[in-house]
C-alpha cells in the first residue's frame, strides 16, 4: 500500500507540473498589458534628480527607483532609466476621437494637451491618429480616473437603421449574429461586434430569453433556425416551475473590480480584473492549493484544485500569498492579494479556469460567476 501511495503522489506532482508548463506556454505568447504599452527610457543629464523625473513624467520617483532597482537616491549622468507608465485605461466610445480624448484628460490632469497627446501616442504605439476605433482600449498616462468625454453635437452618433430582435429559447448571440450577418454579407464575428456595440453589451453570456437586441443594418426580423441536434424533446413542452429556478453560480468573484480583459478576445484564456494593489483575493470555491510559484512574465501565481466542481482556478500577477501550498481553503477565504508582479503596468488579477482532465481545457470564467 505504501508503494501505491508514493506512486499516486508522484503522478499528481507530475500532473501539476504539466499544468503549470501548459499555462506558462499559453500565457507567454498571448497579448497582455505590457505588450500594449511601449517602454520608455530617459538618459540622465548632469544635475538631474529623481524628483525632477517625477515632475517631468508624472510618475512617483519611488516607482522609478523600484523599476530600475536603484538602491540609493542618487542617479548619475549618462545613466539610462526606464520610466514606467502610470494612468488608466479608457474605452473609446462612439463619437470620441484622439484630440478630444487628449483635451479632456489634459484639463483634468492640469497639463498641456500637447504633452498628454504625445504620451498617449507613445504609450499605445499609435501610428495613425485617425485609426482609433470604437471599443478600443487606450492607456491614458497621468490620469487618475476614467472620464466621460463630452462629444460635440456634430460628432454625436446618428440613429441607425435596424430592427429589434427578441431572443427566443435556444438562441445565442453567436447564432443570431450568424443569421443576420449572412443577410448583410458579413461574418458572424463582424455582426456580433456590431450588435454588442449597438446594445452596449460587455458580456454576451448574460443575455437571456426575452431580451431585446437592436440589430443594426437589418431590414426585417429573422426567424433564427436552431439545429435539430440542439433541439430536445423537453424543449417542446412548457417549462416546469423547477426548471424556472435559476441554479446558483458555482464560484464567488475572487476580487471586485472592472473587467479589462475578456476571455476569447485575441486568444485570451482568462479574464483580467483591475483592482487596487493589495486588494484581498478570495477563494471562489472550496479547494486545495496545488501550487504557488513565480512564473516569468506572469508574476506570483497560485493554482487551486476544486475537485468537486472538476475545475482548477489560476491567479496571476499577485502581490503575495495568504495561504500555503497544500492548504485546504474554504469558499470566500482570503488566499492572496492583488499586485503588479510580472509584466503588467497596472494592478490587476488575471483569473483563469481550467477543466480537470487530460485535455486541461480552459473555459470562460464568466460562465461560473454570478
Amino acid at each position: 500500500m505504501r508503494g501505491k501511495d508514493i506512486f499516486f503522489k508522484q503522478m499528481k506532482q507530475l500532473m501539476v507540473s504539466g499544468i503549470f508548463l501548459i499555462i506558462f506556454i499559453l500565457v507567454a505568447v498571448l497579448p497582455g498589458f505590457s505588450t500594449s504599452l511601449a517602454p520608455r527610457y530617459y538618459k540622465v543629464k548632469k544635475g538631474d534628480y529623481l524628483i525632477d523625473l517625477e515632475r517631468k513624467y508624472g510618475v512617483s520617483w519611488k516607482k522609478i527607483k523600484e523599476v530600475n532597482a536603484i538602491t540609493s537616491n542618487t542617479i548619475y549622468q549618462g545613466q539610462e532609466l526606464r520610466i514606467p507608465w502610470e494612468g488608466i485605461w479608457h474605452t473609446v466610445r462612439e463619437g470620441e476621437y484622439l484630440n478630444l480624448i487628449a483635451k479632456t484628460y489634459s484639463e483634468a490632469c492640469e497639463i498641456s494637451q500637447k504633452i498628454i497627446m504625445e504620451e498617449i501616442i507613445q504609450a499605445n504605439k499609435i501610428t495613425n491618429l485617425d485609426n482609433i476605433k470604437v471599443g478600443q482600449k487606450l492607456f491614458i498616462p497621468r490620469a487618475k480616473e476614467v472620464l466621460g468625454i463630452e462629444i460635440p453635437e456634430e460628432k454625436l452618433p446618428r440613429a441607425q437603421e435596424g430592427v429589434y430582435h427578441t431572443i427566443g429559447k435556444g438562441q445565442t448571440l453567436y447564432r443570431i449574429a450568424l443569421n443576420y450577418g449572412q443577410t448583410q454579407g458579413i461574418t458572424e464575428k463582424e455582426m456580433q461586434k456590431k450588435i454588442m456595440e449597438a446594445n452596449n453589451i460587455s458580456d454576451p453570456t448574460k443575455l437571456k430569453v426575452g431580451d431585446e437586441l437592436f440589430i443594426p443594418g437589418a431590414k426585417k426580423v429573422l426567424e433564427i433556425e436552431i439545429p435539430l441536434e440542439l433541439v430536445k424533446k423537453e424543449d417542446i413542452s412548457m417549462p416546469t416551475q423547477a426548471e424556472l429556478v435559476e441554479e446558483p453560480p458555482i464560484f464567488f468573484w475572487p476580487v471586485e473590480g472592472e473587467i479589462i480583459e475578456y476571455f476569447g478576445e485575441g486568444g485570451i484564456e482568462w479574464i483580467g480584473i483591475a483592482a487596487p494593489e493589495g486588494e484581498i483575493v478570495v477563494a471562489p470555491a472550496e479547494g486545495i492549493v496545488l501550487e504557488r510559484k513565480f512564473l516569468q512574465g506572469y508574476g506570483e501565481t497560485l493554482l487551486i484544485e476544486h475537485e468537486e466542481e472538476g475545475l482548477y482556478t489560476c491567479y496571476f500577477h499577485l502581490l503575495d500569498y495568504l495561504v500555503e501550498k497544500d492548504a485546504q481553503v474554504k469558499k470566500g477565504e482570503p488566499i492572496a492579494r492583488v499586485g503588479m508582479s510580472g509584466a503588467v503596468d497596472i494592478p490587476c488579477l488575471r483569473f483563469q479556469v481550467r477543466k480537470i482532465g487530460s485535455e486541461d481545457k480552459t473555459v470562460n470564467p464568466l460562465d461560473y460567476l454570478p
